[in-house]
């Protein structure tokens, strides 16, 4: 596929970027339009010249499942991971998420997901789990910001 620097630029417009004057950063990300939409996100952050993609796997819900691990379904294939992951109340609704600075792997990773036809996520918590699939928005979204990135 061939983009031009117009292209580029449009796509990026449709993304928030907020600038940290503090930390001098540059922040583009796309914020989720529903909950399924939230489950993998991603966002890149440019600081003094160095460009970073970090991505966080995020469980919204009404009730807590203190989460430790998770399995992610890509298709027919299947990864296990194990997270310390943080916990907070926003807007009247439970977040569990871990974000991760991208490195090759966990980039091949999301855009495995990205491209993927069909994709899941299983959160383990303390007692209970719960399924969360990723949408075709949500992975839209992922490619956008990957090919941003790139």
């Amino acid at each position: 596929m061939n983009i031009t620097n117009d292209d580029l630029l449009e796509m990026i417009l449709k993304y928030e970027v907020s600038i940290d004057k503090v930390d001098n950063r540059i922040i583009i990300e796309k914020e989720p339009l529903y909950n399924n939409d939230y489950v993998v996100t991603a966002k890149i952050v440019i600081n003094n010249g160095s460009v970073n993609l970090y991505h966080t796997v995020n469980y919204r819900s009404q009730n807590w499942l203190f989460i430790k691990s998770y399995k992610i379904a890509i298709d027919d294939k299947r990864i296990y991971k194990q997270a310390d992951f943080n916990r907070e109340v926003l807007r009247g609704e439970i977040l569990e998420w871990y974000r991760y600075k991208s490195t090759e792997n966990n980039l091949k990773l999301i855009e495995d997901i990205a491209n993927s036809n069909e994709s899941s996520i299983k959160f383990y918590g303390d007692k209970f789990y719960e399924i969360k699939d990723i949408s075709n928005y949500g992975k839209k979204t992922l490619n956008d910001i990957i090919y941003i990135y790139k």
